[in-house]
């Protein structure tokens, strides 16, 4: 459990929700939060001792935002067969200290990147067309499900489109 000693507040906003208190550690070394923020070649090695499936939880989640619903991740998530682990997956990456828990909103349980450089090295871990894919999907999605007023979502759905090709 993170505790408010070695951490920063983050206001974060999730998607359509007031805006949420987040503590996030201000580093990933031992030593409860003692020591320098890491470096994006620290987090790679993480990251590279991860699971395949782990790493692509991250990596997908990176695509939305640094803040992300369960329901926005299942639906783009591009393997069919893992997307019912997405919890489990979800909860280990939790325990590692990449993730933490969000606040649960109308939209359903969300989750934040635990440092902003982790949700960068994800990112820049994919491939441009992964990416492009992915943020084309995104897109799509946020469409399908606000189309009845699509006004709210214009800055969203812009850099989804953007990302993805259009």
């Amino acid at each position: 459990a993170l505790t408010r000693q070695g951490t920063d507040r983050l206001p974060v906003r999730l998607s359509g929700s007031q805006p949420v208190a987040i503590y996030r550690p201000t580093s990933l070394s031992a030593g409860e939060g003692k020591g320098p923020a890491p470096s994006a070649t620290a987090i790679r090695g993480r990251l590279d001792h991860l699971s395949p499936s782990e790493q692509l939880v991250l990596k997908v989640s990176s695509v939305i935002g640094p803040s992300f619903t369960v329901a926005t991740l299942t639906e783009i998530f591009p393997v069919v067969s893992e997307k019912t682990q997405l919890n489990g997956l979800l909860d280990s990456l939790v325990e590692q200290g990449l993730l933490l828990r969000g606040a649960e909103t109308a939209a359903g349980r969300s989750y934040v990147f635990a440092d902003g450089i982790i949700h960068h090295v994800a990112y820049a871990s994919m491939l441009y067309m992964q990416r492009r894919h992915l943020h084309r999907r995104a897109a799509e999605r946020c469409e399908e499900r606000h189309r009845t007023d699509l006004s709210p979502w214009y800055v969203i759905l812009a850099h989804h489109w953007r990302h993805g090709g259009e």
